[in-house]
């Protein structure tokens, strides 16, 4: 890859702010988001495991970048 290419690769990321962290605000949102979400699908008839998987994984993330211990995670999403 050529520093042109690399310039290119960066303004696009750059462009739609994918390095701007997130407040704590935002994370703690869209760590409830996630939770509400995950039950959501629990609860539904014609489960996609993948899917659920998917929102468990990020809520699990999102809860640990806001220091949430796991037990607390799990008895959150699982509640």
């Amino acid at each position: 890859m050529n520093q042109q290419e690399m310039k290119e690769i960066v303004a696009h990321y750059n462009k739609k702010n994918y390095g701007k962290p997130r407040s704590v605000q935002e994370t703690t949102a869209r760590y409830h988001q996630k939770c509400e979400q995950y039950k959501n699908l629990r609860s539904m008839d014609n489960v996609d495991h993948e899917q659920i998987s998917m929102v468990y994984a990020e809520a699990k993330a999102l809860g640990w970048v806001i220091g949430k211990e796991e037990k607390d995670i799990y008895r959150e999403l699982n509640s």
